[in-house]
């Protein structure tokens, strides 16, 4: 049978993020039976060897035999190679690490996407709340990327930023063709992940999902979408919400999903970007996830720009150009100081 290419998660962090990672891998064996083995590959982590085999050991307990069976754990630091539930041989030590260095490289090319990515959102967020001007530095603390790193991306959008004497900086205006920009590549940078309700009818209904993720309030998660959208703008021309969008927040690049099973078992990935999905899940790679708290036992809400991204990622083209237009309005009546 063939086998997959790996699934390589670059220097995890912590154990949820290896946790998420299993999580994802076991889904898509699952839906593929006939696709042979497949490879979980970590580089260059900080997790000991003996926290990831016991990540390993509790994953395995609740997959199933079949599934746990095709799939191969591996750490790599440097140029080792290590497999964690198994013995691995010449030959597949090899491709495993020739896909970390591929890896590796891509990596590099995803932190500057990434750092981008975030800076733009924070700035144009800011742009619609009417906020002064901010410094480079709490920008970089904000996005959570390096000083260096930031700079190195805003020296790219010197016609559209506003300078002030005591270098403080915004957008001079609505981005226009940098948010198109930004907005073709948003759903790699968020690290979209879409699910379908598998073998149980329609399932349950988006309403029915935001209450039970009510009840359950996993850690890190906003409400964004139509329902954000809808908080901020009522008139919004749209009756019901055809599907959920949640974003988690993930500094790290990777959202913790875990919380996907506990709201649905039904719930099962869809990798066709156009496919329908009940349920679609975006990660916040920036340092402060600009949640904005609801009340009391209520989910957070997302920020306006990622129910912007949503409404979009969603083809709800006419909702977005009015919520667009909404959030401009909004912007220049806080100019004015109407509240």
């Amino acid at each position: 049978m063939p086998r997959p290419h790996p699934v390589v998660l670059l220097r995890p962090a912590s154990a949820r993020s290896v946790r998420t990672a299993l999580m994802e891998l076991a889904y898509a064996l699952a839906e593929a039976p006939r696709q042979g083995d497949a490879d979980l590959v970590l580089v260059d982590g900080s997790i000991t060897h003996r926290r990831l085999k016991k990540e390993w050991e509790q994953a395995r307990a609740v997959l199933r035999p079949e599934v746990a069976g095709r799939l191969q754990v591996w750490a790599v630091r440097g140029a080792a190679a290590e497999r964690l539930n198994g013995k691995g041989d010449a030959k597949a030590s090899a491709r495993v690490l020739q896909a970390a260095e591929a890896e590796r490289r891509t990596g590099r090319a995803r932190a500057r996407r990434d750092a981008e990515f975030a800076v733009f959102k924070i700035l144009l967020n800011h742009w619609f709340a009417g906020e002064e001007p901010i410094t480079t530095d709490a920008l970089a603390r904000r996005a959570g990327f390096s000083y260096p790193s930031v700079a190195k991306v805003l020296r790219k959008w010197g016609t559209i930023l506003e300078r002030t004497s005591d270098r403080r900086l915004g957008f001079d205006g609505f981005p226009r063709e940098e948010f198109e920009r930004v907005r073709a590549l948003s759903d790699r940078a968020r690290a979209t992940a879409r699910f379908v309700e598998r073998g149980r009818g329609a399932g349950r209904s988006p309403e029915a999902q935001r209450a039970r993720l009510g009840k359950l309030r996993p850690a890190g998660v906003a409400l964004g979408g139509v329902a954000g959208a809808l908080r901020l703008c009522p008139d919004l021309d749209l009756t019901g919400a055809p599907r959920l969008d949640l974003s988690v927040h993930a500094p790290s690049g990777r959202a913790d999903l875990t919380f996907v099973m506990e709201l649905d078992p039904g719930l099962a990935p869809v990798a066709d970007p156009h496919a329908p999905a009940s349920l679609v899940v975006h990660a916040v790679p920036h340092a402060d996830p600009l949640f904005e708290a609801a009340g009391a036992g209520a989910l957070p809400w997302a920020d306006p720009v990622e129910c912007l991204l949503d409404l979009h990622e969603a083809k709800l083209e006419a909702q977005a150009v009015q919520f667009l237009e909404f959030l401009t309005l909004r912007r220049a009546a806080l100019a004015l100081g109407v509240r």
